[in-house]
C-alpha cells in the first residue's frame, strides 16, 4: 500500500510492516479484511474488494497485465474494512500500530478495526467502485452505508414521478439549471424525469457534470417537442385542422381527450371552433386553458352507462358477508356488519338520485333503539322535525307495534312506526359509479386556493395530486378526496411523519394501514415503497390506486362502487372493509368537483341479474 503524502521514512516502514498484514501469508486474519479505499488527486474515492487486489497483485508479482493493482497503487489509502468493522480511517491505522511498535506490544490490525474504537472514515461526496472485467477497469458510483447524497438519490430512484420530485428539490445541490426546465408543462416535466432514469450509465451518474449534461439535453429535447406541439395547434385554421392537431398532441400539451371524447358531434364542432378563435396560443399554459375553458363553455356532461353482472344481488350480499365486513353504524366502533346494513349498501338503488323511502321525527324526545321494542338499548334522542332519514328495514314487535330501521349521518337503529312521519328522500351517491379513470384538468393554483388552503400536510401539494393523475391517468379529484378521508384533512398520524426504521415516512391514502395495527403497518409499507416526502407518499399512492384497482389488468375497478364492492366478483380483491366507504367518499368528492372550473362526468352503474 502506498504511504500517506508527507510521511517521513520512519512512517513509510511502518505502513510496510502494516502491509505485511494485508498481503498474502499475512496470518490467519488475512481473509477478515474485505475492502480498501484509495483517494486520488481530485479527491475522489475509489472502493476495491481486497481479495481482487491480491489476485491482481499476484497476476503483477508472475508477470502478467494487472490493470486493477496498477490503478490502485497509483492512489493513496485513506480506509480498510473487515466483515464487521465497517470503514475505518488508514491514518488512525498507522496511528495505533505505532503505538504498539512503541509499547512493544503485539498489534492484531483485525482486532483493532472491528473494536468499536477505532476511527470511521468519512467518504468524499463522489465515491466509486473499482473492479477489473474482460481486459478493462469499470468504475461505478457508490453510497456508502448509512449516507445518502442528492447524486446517490438520483442514482437510485427508478419511479419517474419521485425523479422529477428529487430533481427540484436537490436542483441547486446539483448544479441543474431549472430555467428551461420551470418552462415545461407538468408532462413536460415528467418526461424529462423519465429521461433522466432512462439516460443514467448502468453504475449511476459518477458526478454531477455528468448528470447535468443528460439533464440540459433531454430538457431542450422536450421544449422542442412541446414547442412543436404548440405550433401545431396555433396553425389549426378550421375545426377539421383543430381536431386533427389536438388528436395529435393532446399528450404533450396535456389536453383531456377523455372530456372531448364525450361531448356530442354537435358541441364537438362548437367546442372546436371556440378553440381556433381563441388562437394564438402564446405558451402551452394559455393553450391549456383555453382547452378547459371551451369545455367549460360547452357545458358540464353528465354521461351514464349500464354495466351488467352474472350475479343476483341476493348472491353478491351472501358472498360479502363472508368477508366479515365492517361499519361503525352500530355504535362508533368497527363491528361486523349485518345482512340488513350491507343490502342496503350494496344495493345500487339507493345511490342513482331516485327518491327512496324516509321518516321525519314527530316529536320531541323521540328515541332510537338497538333493536323493533322498547326492551333494546338507546342509541339516542332526537327533536321535533330531525330528518329526513332512509328506512333501511322494517319489523314488528311482540305487542304488534311496527318498527322502522333508519340511517342517519352516523348511527343505525330503531323507531316505532307512530313517533315516526313517512315521507321520501332522494338518494344521493351517484358518484360512487363516477368513472375514475383520465384527469379532470384541475388548475393546481385553484386546487391549492380553493379545496386544500388549511388542510395540514396537504396544504399547498396540489402540484404532487396533478402529477399522480397525468403519470397513471387517474381523477385527481378522487386523489384529493381520497387523501382529506384518509388523513382527517391532513392531520393523521401516517400524513404528517412516522419514524420507522430510522426515516420519517408519509402515508397518505392509508394503503397497508390494516386495521389490527394501522400506524405501523401504513408506516412499513410507506419505508418499503420509499415515500419519505409527502410528495412522493401522494405519487406512490396513486399508483398503487390506479395499477391494484383502476387500471389493474384483470379487475378494472374503476369507480369508487367496484373498489369497495367488485361486483364482476363479489367479495375478493376488495379496497376496503368499511360497508360505508364508498358512500362516505361522495359527498368530498361531489362538493370538490363544485369547486372546479369545468368537468365532464361519466358514470358507469352496475345492474346484477
Amino acid at each position: 500500500m502506498k504511504s500517506l503524502p508527507g510521511a517521513g521514512k520512519t512512517l513509510f516502514m511502518l505502513v510496510l510492516t502494516v502491509c505485511c498484514l494485508l498481503l498474502p501469508g499475512a496470518g490467519a486474519h488475512a481473509a477478515a479484511v474485505t475492502s480498501v479505499v484509495t483517494r486520488d488527486s481530485q479527491n475522489i474515492d475509489y472502493l476495491y474488494n481486497y481479495e481482487d487486489v491480491l489476485i491482481s497483485y499476484t497476476r503483477k508479482v508472475v508477470g502478467q497485465q494487472a490493470l486493477l493493482f496498477d490503478d490502485y497503487k497509483n492512489k493513496t489509502v485513506v480506509a480498510v474494512s473487515s466483515e464487521k468493522s465497517g470503514y475505518i480511517d488508514y491514518e488512525d491505522v498507522l496511528t495505533a500500530y505505532t503505538k504498539a511498535v512503541v509499547q512493544k506490544i503485539p498489534f492484531d490490525l483485525v482486532q483493532y478495526i472491528e473494536s468499536g474504537t477505532a476511527k470511521k472514515y468519512a467518504f468524499s461526496p463522489v465515491t466509486r467502485t473499482v473492479r477489473e472485467e474482460n481486459g478493462q477497469l469499470l468504475f461505478s458510483a457508490w453510497q456508502p452505508p448509512g449516507s445518502s447524497t442528492p447524486l446517490t438519490e438520483i442514482n437510485a430512484i427508478t419511479d419517474n414521478g419521485a425523479m422529477r420530485l428529487a430533481l427540484e428539490k436537490h436542483a441547486q445541490q446539483l448544479g441543474l439549471n431549472l430555467a428551461g426546465y420551470n418552462q415545461l408543462n407538468n408532462y413536460g416535466k415528467t418526461q424529462a424525469a423519465a429521461a433522466v432514469i432512462i439516460g443514467r450509465p448502468p453504475g449511476g451518474y459518477p458526478d454531477t457534470a455528468a448528470l447535468q449534461t443528460v439533464f440540459t439535453a433531454v430538457v431542450d429535447t422536450c421544449l422542442s417537442l412541446q414547442a412543436e406541439a404548440l405550433a401545431a395547434v396555433n396553425a389549426a385554421a378550421t375545426p377539421q385542422d383543430m381536431r386533427t392537431a389536438i388528436s395529435a398532441k393532446a399528450m404533450l400539451l396535456e389536453f383531456n381527450l377523455s372530456g372531448f371524447e364525450y361531448l356530442t358531434l354537435d358541441k364537438q364542432e362548437i367546442f372546436l371552433q371556440i378553440m381556433v378563435n381563441s388562437r394564438p396560443f402564446a405558451t402551452v399554459a394559455a393553450a391549456r386553458t383555453a382547452f378547459i375553458n371551451a369545455l367549460q363553455t360547452v357545458g358540464v356532461e353528465k354521461i351514464i352507462t349500464y354495466e351488467d353482472y352474472d350475479h343476483t344481488f341476493s348472491d353478491a350480499v351472501t358472498l360479502q358477508m363472508g368477508r366479515n365486513p365492517q361499519t361503525d353504524l352500530l355504535d362508533g366502533t368497527w363491528k361486523t356488519a349485518d345482512r340488513n346494513l350491507v343490502e342496503w349498501f350494496l344495493n345500487v338503488a339507493n345511490f342513482v338520485e331516485e327518491m327512496r323511502p324516509a321518516a321525519i321525527v314527530r316529536f320531541d324526545g323521540v328515541r332510537m333503539r338497538t333493536g323493533p321494542g322498547t326492551d333494546f338499548a338507546v342509541i339516542r334522542s332526537f327533536n321535533t322535525g330531525e330528518g329526513p332519514y332512509f328506512i333501511i328495514n322494517q319489523a314488528e314487535d311482540s305487542e304488534g307495534y311496527t318498527w322502522y330501521r333508519l340511517l342517519t349521518e352516523y348511527r343505525v337503529g330503531w323507531i316505532r312506526a307512530d313517533l315516526l312521519e313517512l315521507t321520501e328522500k332522494k338518494g344521493d351517491g351517484l358518484y360512487q359509479f363516477l368513472v375514475l379513470s383520465g384527469t379532470t384538468n384541475v388548475i393546481p393554483a385553484e386546487v391549492n386556493e380553493k379545496i386544500l388552503k388549511g388542510k395540514g400536510i396537504l396544504e399547498g401539494k396540489a402540484d404532487a395530486f396533478v402529477t399522480a393523475a397525468q403519470q397513471y391517468n387517474i381523477n385527481e379529484i378522487f386523489l384529493i378526496s381520497l387523501a382529506l378521508h384518509e388523513t382527517h384533512n391532513g392531520t393523521s398520524q401516517l400524513a404528517t411523519g412516522v419514524e420507522y426504521k430510522g426515516q420519517i415516512v408519509y402515508n397518505m391514502y392509508g394503503i397497508g394501514a390494516v386495521d389490527q395495527d394501522p400506524i405501523n403497518k401504513g408506516a412499513e409499507y410507506a419505508y418499503n415503497h420509499g415515500w419519505f416526502t409527502p410528495e412522493a407518499a401522494i405519487i406512490g399512492g396513486a399508483e398503487f390506486a390506479a395499477t391494484s384497482y383502476i387500471h389493474h389488468p384483470l379487475y378494472k375497478q374503476d369507480t369508487l362502487y367496484k373498489m369497495r364492492w367488485n361486483p364482476a366478483n363479489p367479495g375478493a380483491h376488495q379496497y376496503a372493509t368499511d360497508i360505508g366507504w364508498a358512500a362516505k367518499q361522495v359527498i368530498k368528492i361531489k362538493e370538490l368537483y363544485e369547486l372546479c372550473s369545468s368537468y365532464i362526468l361519466r358514470f358507469a352503474i352496475p345492474r346484477y341479474r
